[in-house]
């Protein structure tokens, strides 16, 4: 595909997300309007948006509307929702020092809003840290 081929497909790909987000709007400005959002870079180059309850055990995570409709046109990469699970594992090790945390559960919002539910020890001591990615 060419690159103007590609841009072509991303507008009309970008006001369908957009239209059909605005409930999934209003719950997470409801939900996590008040916390500020973490930026989790993936492979280099993908970078996702992180929000966290921790009162509430929660996240959600955020992707990039256009970067990852035209990387769908280019890349041939792992599934968005695999890639948003390893970014919330990511935000839970490394951005928030919780390694010992567990995801419990994951409800897709949107097409790119993903939230996860987690679960973390009460004594952090009982269990040993997960090593990290590097």
């Amino acid at each position: 595909m060419t690159r103007w081929f590609r841009l072509a497909l991303a507008g009309p790909c970008l006001a369908a997300l957009v239209g059909c987000s605005f409930d999934t709007a209003t719950y997470t400005l409801d939900r996590y309007g008040l916390t500020k959002g973490v930026n989790v870079t993936l492979r280099c180059r993908d970078t996702y948006e992180v929000y966290d309850r921790p009162e509430a055990a929660s996240l959600i995570v955020i992707t990039n509307v256009l970067n990852e409709t035209l990387a769908a046109c280019v890349d041939n990469g792992p599934p968005l929702a695999e890639r948003q699970r390893e970014v919330a594992r990511i935000f839970l090790d490394e951005k928030t020092n919780r390694p010992l945390c567990t995801i419990v559960g994951e409800t897709p919002l949107t097409a790119v809003h993903r939230e996860f539910s987690y679960r973390c020890p009460a004594d952090p001591a009982a269990q040993s840290p997960r090593p990290s990615r590097n």
